[in-house]
């Protein structure tokens, strides 16, 4: 936090460094301004074979984050979902 805190900046962009993203970060932030969040995630959807190398994010109608697993194991924690 240290870092962030020194800087004079309205918003950061944190990517994560073992992925490699095709998108427009300005409409990201664009979005993220207009909704007012206090935090804003880019996630992909997986195919169901790669679930387990990556994780699951559920989330409302309202695109709120309700729970995620990170790298399912169990094939309970599967059944059902669609990614």
């Amino acid at each position: 936090m240290r870092y962030f805190l020194e800087r004079p900046y309205d918003y950061y962009l944190i990517l994560s460094g073992d992925q490699l993203y095709r998108m427009d970060f300005r409409a990201l932030l664009h979005q993220h301004i207009k909704f007012g969040a206090d935090i804003t995630l880019a996630p992909n959807r997986s195919r169901q074979h790669q679930v387990s190398e990556f994780g699951i994010m559920q989330s409302g109608v309202d695109r709120r984050i309700t729970g995620f697993i990170e790298k399912p194991v169990d094939e309970s924690e599967l059944a059902g979902d669609e990614r």
